[in-house]
C-alpha cells in the first residue's frame, strides 16, 4: 500500500482503471485519493441515460445537443437546429437498407458502402459531403452474373460492419448477400477499401487462423492493429437470423490472421447477440456493447464492457479477456430494448442511440 502511495496520482488512477466495479466498491474506502480516482476512472463507467426529444422534422435543437455534451451554449440561438440534411441531392441515390457508413478523415464527408435496394445487394460506393449537401457515387454497382465469377470484385452485401483501420483505409468483413454461387447468403470474406487521390481500391485479404463463420449483423472495432469482431448471426433452418454467435475474434490487419480470443469464464456475460452495436473507448482496451437480439428471440437494452487482451499480449501475461456489466444509475431513463439500432460514441464517453426494431 505504501508503495502505491508513492506513485504519481495519474499512474495510480491508470492502475485502478483496470479494476472491476465489484473490486472498486471494496476499495472505495481505502483513502480519499482512491475514492476520487475510482470516481474518475471507474465509477464514471456507470451510465446515466437521458432522452433527446425530436422536433416535428426529426431534427434536434442545438441547445439540447450541447446540454448533453456539456458544451457552452452561451450566445447561441435556442431555435437553431441540429441536422436538417434532408436537402441532399439524392437524384443518384437509391433508397437502401443494411448499408455501412463511416466518417472519412475529412470531418464533413461520410463513406457509404453496399446495402439492399430491392434487387441484388449493392457493392457501389458513395461519398456524402455534409457541408456541400451532395452525394457522389465513387464506384458503380457491379453485380451481374459475369461479375459474380470475378474474384477481384467484392460481392454486394448488407448488414456488414466497416471500420477505419488507418488513414483513408477501411476494412469490411462478412455480411449478407442474395446472389452467392453456393446459395449460402452469409459471407466470411474480408476486404480492404483504400482511398487515394479521389480513387478507391478494393483488395481481398488472404485470411488464415480462426476465421469466423459466415455471418451478418456482427460488430467490428479497431484496436492496436487488430479488428475485434463480436457476435452476429448466420442462416440456419430457413431463418436468416437462425444461429446467433457470442465469440470474439481478433484479426491482425497486416497478416490477415484471425484469433479467437480467450474469454474468462464468468457467472454473467452477454448472450449470443446479433443486431447490436459496439464501440471502442479510445485510448483504452475497453469495448462497449449495447443492445441486440439473442437466440431466444428477445431484444436487449443492456450494456457490457469487454476488457480486451490481444493474442500477442496473452503470450506474455497468460491473461483472458473478460466482460463487465455496466449498471445504469438508479431512476435514470433506460431506452427500450432494440436491435438494428444505430449508435455513436461521442467524446469517448457519451453513447447516443437512435432507432432500431423492438423485435
Amino acid at each position: 500500500m505504501s508503495q502505491l502511495k508513492d506513485l504519481p496520482t495519474e499512474l495510480v488512477g491508470t492502475i485502478l482503471s483496470y479494476s472491476t466495479l465489484q473490486d472498486s466498491f471494496l476499495w472505495n474506502t481505502v483513502s480519499k485519493q482512491w475514492n476520487q480516482l475510482l470516481r474518475e476512472y471507474v465509477f464514471s463507467r456507470v451510465f446515466t441515460y437521458c432522452e433527446l426529444h425530436a422536433n416535428n422534422d426529426f431534427s434536434y435543437s442545438s441547445k439540447e445537443i450541447k446540454e448533453i455534451t456539456n458544451q457552452d451554449d452561451a450566445g447561441d440561438d435556442d431555435d437553431d437546429e441540429y441536422g436538417g440534411y434532408q436537402s441532399y441531392q439524392l437524384e443518384n441515390i437509391l433508397m437502401r437498407r443494411g448499408h455501412s457508413a463511416v466518417s472519412l478523415d475529412d470531418e464533413s464527408k461520410i463513406l457509404v458502402f453496399g446495402g439492399f435496394c430491392g434487387d441484388r445487394h449493392c457493392n457501389e460506393l458513395f461519398v456524402v459531403d455534409i457541408d456541400k449537401k451532395t452525394v457522389e457515387r465513387k464506384v458503380e454497382n457491379r453485380t451481374s452474373d459475369k461479375d459474380v465469377l470475378d474474384e477481384s470484385i467484392m460481392m454486394g452485401r448488407s448488414f456488414h460492419p466497416m471500420v477505419l483501420i488507418s488513414e483513408n483505409k477501411f476494412l469490411v468483413t462478412g455480411g449478407y448477400c442474395n446472389y452467392t454461387l453456393d446459395n449460402c447468403p452469409n459471407l466470411r470474406d474480408t476486404w480492404i477499401i483504400e482511398f487515394s487521390e479521389n480513387d478507391f481500391k478494393f483488395t481481398k485479404l488472404n485470411q488464415s487462423g480462426d476465421v469466423p463463420p459466415p455471418m451478418e449483423s456482427h460488430s467490428l472495432v479497431y484496436y492496436n492493429g487488430y479488428c475485434i469482431s463480436y457476435g452476429g448471426s448466420s442462416f440456419f433452418e430457413d431463418d436468416d437470423l437462425g444461429m446467433k454467435h457470442k465469440d470474439v475474434y481478433a484479426l491482425n490487419v497486416e497478416s490477415g490472421s484471425w484469433t479467437k480470443l480467450r474469454i474468462k469464464q464468468q457467472e454473467r456475460g452477454p448472450p449470443a447477440l446479433t443486431g447490436h452495436s459496439c464501440h471502442l473507448i479510445e485510448g483504452t482496451n475497453k469495448m462497449i456493447l449495447y443492445g441486440g437480439y439473442d437466440q431466444e428471440n428477445s431484444t436487449h437494452n443492456s450494456l457490457w464492457m469487454l476488457h480486451i487482451v490481444l493474442p500477442d499480449e496473452t503470450k506474455f501475461f497468460n491473461e483472458f479477456s473478460y466482460w463487465e456489466e455496466i449498471i445504469p444509475q438508479t431512476n435514470s431513463y433506460v431506452p427500450e430494448p432494440t436491435l438494428y439500432h444505430r449508435s455513436l460514441l461521442l467524446q469517448n464517453r457519451l453513447l447516443v442511440v437512435y432507432g432500431g426494431a423492438l423485435d
